[in-house]
């Protein structure tokens, strides 16, 4: 969708029946800004298709330093790679993974030794801003990280500026960072939240609940590097006095378990009302309507006093299932536009 401004399934990414990269029939945000005169450039995660006529250098970018695949260890450290009965690992094991233009990289031998993937990837964004050969030609980069996914890795320096954050437990942690944002006043007082689905932090043996704090230290490590790798970027701009005349767009798709319920009212729409379909064990298993203006933590389920605005919500859903082509062997989230 970020690429092609269509929907995914149109576009080849979506379900497993797909074609899993970004097809044909649509245009790449980048092949429409290389054909006006941009110089393009790229380096970071690509997951968008593995071979060299679905790669960034066939997509409209004159320059790129791909890793193929959605996410990988954060160091190269892939001992997995290396053996040999692993068939479905093939393509790694052949090098097929990492690309910097038209040519594939060895990752045994053409990645740097001290490679973290947020710092690594932003020194090639960053040099390739650098090897241009016309300044004054506009120009658009993309740095999609592979961080903050899983695995859970970072400098251990980095980690230990979050150490015992998190000893709490999320219960507190969510307390306080709620009290922190009606203190600033981005959020009512009256918010309700949502329903934690959590163990009970008290009740979680002594070992788990350190595993868990641990983990938040490490996510939180990951996610201080991506905003010191930005700000790299964003000092070269100024330091080169491109600053002012760039526009600089940061998304991200990575959250909390909860990322889904948080995302959705930003994407837009032109009511408060949300229908949700969510298949047992995590759901209801029936169609659940929610106001997002009055309840924004989606806790108060209006499907049975609201049955007509339930009803044209499905309809847009089933016009936008039809629209895409999808395939649904059992899916478990159907959420509708809002209206």
């Amino acid at each position: 969708m970020l690429f092609s401004g269509t929907d995914s399934h149109i576009a080849g990414l979506g379900r497993p029946g797909y074609e899993g990269y970004l097809n044909f029939r649509v245009a790449a945000l980048s092949e429409i800004l290389q054909d006006n005169g941009y110089h393009t450039i790229m380096s970071g995660k690509w997951h968008l298709g593995l071979s060299k006529e679905t790669s960034p250098a066939a997509r409209g970018f004159d320059n790129s330093y791909a890793f193929l695949s959605g996410c990988g260890n954060h160091y190269n450290y892939e001992p997995q790679l290396d053996n040999p009965s692993h068939a479905l690992l093939t393509p790694m094991n052949a090098g097929k993974f990492w690309l910097q233009d038209t040519e594939f990289l060895d990752r045994t031998k053409d990645i740097p030794e001290d490679f973290y993937s947020t710092t690594t990837f932003t020194d090639r964004l960053i040099g390739y801003l650098d090897e241009r050969e016309d300044s004054a030609q506009p120009f658009f980069a993309y740095l999609p990280f592979t961080a903050p996914h899983w695995p859970l890795q970072a400098p251990r320096e980095t980690i230990d500026k979050y150490k015992g954050l998190y000893d709490e437990g999320p219960a507190v942690l969510r307390r306080k960072r709620l009290d922190r944002l009606v203190e600033l006043g981005l959020i009512s007082k009256e918010v309700e939240p949502a329903p934690m689905t959590v163990e009970l932090w008290d009740t979680m043996p002594p070992a788990e609940r350190a595993e868990s704090a641990r983990k938040m230290e490490i996510y939180a490590a990951m996610v201080d590097l991506i905003d010191v790798n930005i700000g790299r970027v964003v000092d070269h701009l100024e330091t080169t006095g491109e600053l002012d005349n760039t526009f600089v767009l940061f998304m991200s798709d990575n959250g909390a378990e909860g990322a889904m319920l948080e995302a959705l009212p930003l994407m837009g729409g032109a009511g408060p009302w949300k229908a949700l379909y969510m298949t047992a064990p995590r759901g209801k298993d029936r169609w659940e309507l929610y106001n997002l203006k009055n309840d924004p933590g989606e806790v108060h389920d209006l499907a049975s006093t609201e049955p007509d605005i339930l009803a044209r919500l499905i309809e847009h859903w089933e016009v936008y299932y039809a629209e895409t082509g999808m395939f649904d062997p059992g899916v478990e989230f159907k959420i509708t536009k809002y209206f």
